[in-house]
């Protein structure tokens, strides 16, 4: 680091500006003054830095931070006795697909492919000084996210434990947790866990192993006659992927999808896949095309998958929560567990640094100001067309999950039995509509016997996905 840089930073006669990011050619690290401007943070205890000055400063903590839609920083040191932040110039050229070029009086940072620009800098006092606009990181969320009491979101994030809520509270300022609250719902749907080992390896990069795994049959189908879902995990992020399967032999089909997907989507391969030793997931002819390493288990060492096996403890538990606490009837459990694909995804995880899969998969924070509570009662908008001065408005609906490909929700009408998706929704989260039922009546008399497939689609999708039609309809 350049001596007046770290002089005029640590100037306590200096204006202090926590949004004002100086550019430093001989930083090798970059370092923030405000704890405010983390999306993740971890402390550190007993750990200094030495300075080009010789001083030396203590650090207080690591993190991830969010300038823009454009640069997301990690690693970042927390020094909170600086006066402006840091970034280094090596380090942000090495870790994104920038530039640093200058024009006229100014230096611009682009897009290394389209050259866009993505930021610019003045000359102060001898610096080069960003000043980005103070952020106001989804400032609708937050202030909707703070109007939310803490059990609503308790339920809305499929019933995570409080450590997890902190982890998400700490980035887009959540409701204070209630000590008060008992949730009876987590104590009848979690308890007695089975052991599993906790896995601490990772793969260097995303997709350079994918975990795979077939559940079922479940006694019950689904309403569009599901009995099995194939889960796929990516060892370094833990994102996952399911689909819906009638039986085990139509992973023919999705097997191909996911190795599309990904190359589609993200430019990569898939190097590797690991399986048990079940036909269905033989596919020895596209991986040997593919140039992809099948890895087998060992006969009886299920832990050698434990990856994918701890995945469907996690969904199952999270997936009975759901059901009791909405008692939507049974014959939804596709929908269950496509929900709860979607919810752990998006939360952060102890075993990924408590950081969400999605932000090692995508770069970027979630947005959890669209996440509503399953089974609850909502008004969806009714279409303009075909309808006259004196139609309804609304249907009256129950929230089943988030569909993949649509900035919408799905949701099941409570007077057609048809499932649509829709945009334009009102929700009340605290009434659900079938907590009334008895045992006996779910999955009888609310769904028809003549069952129409639904599109089959992984339960997953990613935020900036434009926005659908906003009506749907799937007719049971």
């Amino acid at each position: 680091m350049a001596s007046n840089v770290i002089g005029t930073c640590m100037n306590p006669d200096f204006h202090e500006n926590s949004h004002t990011w100086i550019i430093d050619s001989g930083a090798t690290s970059h370092i923030c003054c405000s704890k405010q401007l983390y999306n993740s943070y971890t402390p550190i205890h007993n750990s200094d830095v030495s300075l080009p000055n010789s001083t030396k400063v203590n650090v207080e903590g690591i993190g991830s931070i969010k300038i823009n839609d454009d640069i997301f920083l990690h690693n970042v040191l927390y020094i909170p006795m600086f006066r402006f932040n840091l970034l280094s110039l090596l380090t942000l050229i090495n870790n994104n697909p920038f530039r640093f070029t200058m024009e006229s009086n100014s230096f611009l940072l682009q897009d290394l492919k389209t050259l866009r620009t993505i930021g610019t800098t003045k000359q102060q006092q001898g610096l080069l000084v960003f000043e980005f606009p103070k952020r106001n990181f989804n400032s609708d969320c937050i202030s909707n996210c703070n109007s939310v009491t803490y059990e609503t979101w308790h339920k809305r994030l499929g019933h995570i434990p409080i450590s997890v809520y902190k982890l998400i509270a700490n980035k887009i300022k959540l409701s204070s947790i209630d000590s008060t609250y008992h949730c009876s719902t987590c104590n009848i749907a979690k308890q007695n866990r089975l052991p599993f080992p906790n896995p601490n390896k990772f793969s260097p990069s995303c997709f350079d192993l994918i975990h795979a795994d077939i559940w079922g049959p479940f006694k019950q189908p689904t309403y569009d006659g599901f009995r099995y879902f194939l889960t796929l995990v990516d060892d370094k992020s833990r994102f996952t992927w399911i689909y819906m399967l009638q039986n085990k032999s139509d992973c023919i089909k999705n097997i191909p999808q996911i190795f599309a997907y990904v190359e589609n989507q993200f430019q990569t391969k898939i190097k590797s896949f690991r399986s048990d030793n079940v036909r269905e997931l033989h596919f020895k002819d596209f991986f040997l095309e593919k140039g992809v390493l099948h890895q087998f288990l060992c006969v009886e060492r299920p832990k050698q998958n434990s990856v994918v096996e701890r995945k469907h403890l996690h969904i199952l538990n999270i997936a009975r929560t759901l059901m009791f606490q909405s008692n939507v009837p049974i014959k939804i459990w596709g929908d269950y567990v496509k929900t709860v694909v979607f919810i752990m995804n998006r939360t952060p995880s102890p075993i990924l640094n408590h950081i969400s899969p999605y932000e090692i998969l995508y770069n970027k924070v979630p947005n959890y100001s669209d996440f509503r509570t399953f089974g609850t009662l909502c008004y969806a908008s009714t279409l303009l067309s075909g309808r006259h001065k004196f139609s309804p408005r609304a249907i009256a609906a129950v929230f089943i999950g988030y569909p993949h490909g649509y900035k919408g929700y799905k949701l099941f009408d409570l007077t057609t039995h048809q499932t649509f998706i829709s945009k334009d929704v009102k929700f009340y989260e605290h009434i659900f509509p079938f907590q009334n039922s008895n045992s006996s009546d779910r999955g009888h008399g609310v769904f028809n016997d003549q069952i129409t497939p639904n599109l089959n689609h992984p339960a997953t999708f990613d935020d900036s996905d434009p926005i659908q039609p906003t009506h749907t309809q799937n007719q049971f």
